[in-house]
Order: C-alpha cells, then structure tokens, then sequence
C-alpha cells in the first residue's frame, strides 16, 4: 500500500523533468510538498483518510496546464486513494467508519434534524451498504 503511495510520489517528480510549463512545475511542487508527509504518516501507521480528502480538494480545485507529464502519477494517485480506502474501511463498523472520514459531528447533526437524505448521503460516503443505509433510517 505504502509503495503504491510512494510511487505515486516518484510519478509526480519524474512529470515534473519532463514538464515543460513552469506553472505546471510550480503547481506539481506544491502536490509533492502535501503527499510527502502523507506518504510519512501511512509508514508510521497512522489513518490517512482524512487526508486523502484533503489531497482530492487540492487536486480539484487547481489544474496543470500540460497534463501529460503528470498523467501517470495522477492515474496512480486514482488506484492508490481507491485501494487505501476499501483496506483502511474494510474492518471498521459504521461509527468508526464515520469518525476515520471526519464525518461523525455531520452525521449525528443530520440524524438530529432527521434529514434522511443528508443521513444517506453520509453513509453512502462512508461506503456503507444499501441495506445497512436502510436499516440506519429506518430506526429515525
């Protein structure tokens, strides 16, 4: 898991030698200077899956301008952040699983005002089933 994480890392700085925007070296930088202390954390055993969340708004909110140096890091990144998930969750019950994504204050807040639909959404973010979603609402 960690590999693929450096490996990911290694894409970027290897897109950064081919690049030819200085933007876009710029802007990878920054990617490098938030992913290396994740890659730390993750080593040391820590849960990372809040940062993840931080890393996809970073990645959603800037862009390169030439993508092609950095489409296997980025192809990488895609297959690492989903793999990490699926492990990190797959032994967690829904509470836990709410807490580790920093959900937990949203969802009681949304179970408080009975807002089905924000509930839903929150265990749907937390990869909890179908079944167990309507289990959890039906007890409002």
């Amino acid at each position: 898991m960690h590999r693929a994480l450096a490996e990911t890392i290694d894409s970027f700085a290897q897109g950064i030698e081919k690049s030819r925007r200085s933007e876009d070296r710029t802007l990878i930088r920054k990617y490098l200077s938030e992913l290396a202390p994740l890659l730390a954390r993750a080593t040391l055993g820590h849960s990372i899956l809040q940062e993840i969340e931080m890393i996809e708004r970073l990645f959603g909110h800037t862009w390169v301008i030439e993508p092609q140096p950095f489409e296997e890091a980025f192809r990488r990144w895609r297959t690492f952040r989903s793999d990490y998930r699926t492990w990190a969750l797959a032994s967690l019950n829904v509470n836990e699983r709410l807490r580790a994504l920093g959900l937990a204050a949203d969802f009681d807040e949304a179970c408080r005002a009975k807002d089905e639909r924000m509930v839903r959404h929150l265990l749907d973010k937390a990869d909890v089933d179908e079944a167990a979603i309507s289990a959890i609402v039906e007890k409002f």
